[in-house]
C-alpha cells in the first residue's frame, strides 16, 4: 500500500475521475500496449517457465477478488459498484456458483434475526 500511496500522490491529480495509472503524457493506457510492454514482461520475470502463475491474466485477479470479497460478505451491491458490474444480475450470474457456505450463512442470520427482540414478524405487535 505504501507504494500505490506514493503514487497517487505523486501522479494522480485529486480528482474522482483521474486515472490511476496512465501513459507519459497522462492518457488512459491501452491495455493491449500494457499486455505486451508491462503484464508479460512482469509475469516472466517473476514467475519460472513453468509456474502456473506465469499465466495469470489480469482479469484472473478481478475473479479473484470478487470472489474473495463475496466469500467474505462484502454485500452484493458493495460488490457490483467495486467491479464496476452496471447490474447485480450480471454480477451473480458470473459469482454466484463460487459462494461458499451461502445457505448456512443465510440460516445462520435468519435464526439470529428470528432470536432478537422483535415484535412479532405476523401481527406485527
Amino acid at each position: 500500500m505504501p507504494v500505490v500511496e506514493r503514487h497517487l500522490a505523486e501522479f494522480v491529480p485529486a480528482r474522482a475521475d483521474a486515472y490511476a495509472f496512465t501513459t507519459p503524457g497522462g492518457r488512459r493506457l491501452n491495455m493491449s500496449n500494457f499486455h505486451r510492454d508491462v503484464w508479460t514482461p512482469a509475469r516472466a520475470s517473476v514467475f519460472e517457465e513453468d509456474d502456473p502463475l506465469r499465466r495469470v491474466r489480469r482479469h484472473d485477479l478481478r475473479h479473484a477478488a470478487i470472489t474473495a470479497w463475496l466469500n467474505a460478505g462484502v454485500p452484493l451491491k458493495t460488490a457490483q459498484a467495486w467491479s464496476g458490474h452496471k447490474t447485480a444480475s450480471v454480477l451473480l450470474d458470473t459469482y454466484l456458483g463460487v459462494m461458499r457456505g451461502d445457505e448456512d450463512l443465510a440460516v445462520e442470520r435468519f435464526q439470529t434475526f428470528l432470536d432478537a427482540d422483535r415484535p412479532n414478524l405476523v401481527t406485527g405487535s
